[in-house]
C-alpha cells in the first residue's frame, strides 16, 4: 500500500495546520498564533504542534502513531529551509528522489539537511509506532539577518549553508543528539507553560537545538588543543557512552569500563566528553543522576531518601548538598515547592 501523502507547501503555519487538520481529519487549535491538531481516528492518535518565530525560525513537533505509512511531502520552492531534525523516540526517512538522498534518522539521532533549489523531499513516518519528532525549520535569507556577522565564527560548511539562500548546493549532517539536545527535546515535549511564558520557552530551547548541532559539527570537523582528531565513529561511542551512562544511571560504570565496553582510549573518551558536554564522565555522571533525582521528585511516588539509595548515594548529606550545587536548592526544599 502507497504511503498516505501530506504536501506542505505554505511557510504560514495557519496554512500548513490547516491543511494537516483536513488531511488528517483531526481537530485544530490556535493559542497566540501556536498552532495544534490532536489526531485521534481511523488515521491514529496524537497530535502535531508548529509555531513561528522571529528572524525565520520556526518550531514543528509530531507525538503521533499513525496507522498508516505517511509521506509528508516538502515542496517549498527555490527556498527551502534549513531542516534541524531530531528524533527522540521511533524513527522516520527523510528521501529526496530527485537527488537520490536517503536518510534514516532513528531515537536519539539528527539531522542538518538543506535541499537542493527546486527539489521536493519527503519524511516518510512509519504506521504503527510511536514517533516523537522535533524539526526546527530556518527561512535561511531571514535568519542571515541575524547572524550574518557572526557567520565567520562557525565552520566554513556551515557558514556556507547558510548563505546559500536558493539553494545552490545541497547540505546534510547527519550525528547523535547530545545530552543538551536531549535536555531540549525533553523540556519541548512536556512544557506545560502558557503565554508568554511558554512561546520564550519554546524559542530558546529550538535555539539551543540549533547551537548544539552547530557544536557537535564543529568537533568533528575541525582540529581541537588536545591533540586528539575526533572522527564521526569517535562522536557515536562517546554518545553510545552517554547513552550507556544514562541506562545504568543506578550503578554508572567507571571511565575504564566504559573504555574497554566500547573500544576507545581513556583518555580520549574524558576528552571527548568535555568537547561535547563541557563535563569529564564523572561530572557528567553526577549532573544525569542529578536530573533524574528532580524528575523523581516531581513525579512524587518516592522520598528523598528513597531517591538518594535508587541513584546509589549511601550518604544523603552528600547528596543534598550536590543537589543544591546543581539547582540552588535544597532536594526538601524542591520537594515542597513541587507540590505546590
Amino acid at each position: 500500500m502507497k504511503p498516505f501523502t501530506v504536501v506542505v507547501d505554505s511557510y504560514k503555519y495557519q496554512d500548513r495546520f490547516e491543511s494537516f487538520s483536513k488531511h488528517f481529519d483531526g481537530s485544530l487549535h490556535e493559542d497566540c498564533k501556536e498552532f495544534t491538531v490532536e489526531i485521534e481516528n481511523s488515521f491514529g492518535s496524537g497530535n502535531l504542534k508548529g509555531i513561528n518565530f522571529d528572524s525565520g525560525m520556526s518550531l514543528q513537533m509530531f507525538d503521533v502513531n499513525f496507522n498508516h505509512e505517511i509521506d509528508i511531502l516538502y515542496d517549498m520552492g527555490r527556498r527551502h529551509p534549513i531542516s534541524f531534525l531530531y528524533v527522540k523516540e521511533g524513527s522516520v526517512e527523510v528521501i529526496n528522489n530527485l537527488s537520490g538522498f536517503k536518510q534514516t534518522i532513528t531515537e536519539n539521532e539528527a539531522l542538518i539537511y538543506a535541499p537542493e533549489g527546486d527539489s521536493t523531499y519527503s519524511i516518510l513516518m512509519p504506521n504503527h509506532k510511536n514517533v516523537k519528532m522535533v524539526q526546527v525549520n530556518v527561512v535561511r535569507y531571514l535568519f542571515l539577518q541575524k547572524i550574518e556577522c557572526d557567520l565567520d565564527t562557525i565552520p566554513e560548511p556551515l557558514a556556507e549553508m547558510f548563505r546559500d539562500t536558493t539553494g545552490e548546493k545541497p547540505f546534510y549532517y547527519a550525528t547523535s543528539s547530545d545530552p543538551s539536545s536531549l535536555n531540549a527535546i525533553t523540556n519541548l515535549f512536556n512544557n506545560k507553560q502558557s503565554g508568554l511564558e511558554r512561546k520564550l520557552h519554546m524559542e530558546s530551547y529550538a535555539t539551543k537545538l540549533i547551537t548544539s548541532l552547530i557544536k557537535t559539527f564543529r568537533i568533528e570537523h575541525n582540529p581541537n588543543n588536545s591533540g586528539y582528531v575526533f572522527t564521526k565513529n569517535n562522536i557515536k561511542l562517546i554518545n553510545e557512552a552517554k547513552n550507556y551512562i544514562l541506562k545504568n544511571i543506578r550503578e554508572t560504570p567507571t571511565v575504564k569500563v566504559l573504555s574497554r565496553k566500547l573500544g576507545i582510549n581513556t583518555n580520549k573518551l574524558q576528552k571527548g566528553f568535555q568537547l561535547l558536554f563541557n563535563k569529564s564522565v564523572r561530572q557528567f555522571i553526577i549532573t544525569a543522576k542529578l536530573h533524574v533525582a528532580q524528575q523523581l521528585i516531581e513525579e512524587g511516588d518516592m522520598t528523598i531518601s528513597e531517591i538518594a539509595d535508587h541513584l546509589g548515594y549511601t550518604n544523603k548529606g552528600h547528596f543534598s548538598q550536590l543537589f543544591k550545587k546543581e539547582f540552588g536548592i535544597l532536594p526538601s526544599e524542591y520537594n515542597i515547592r513541587s507540590r505546590k
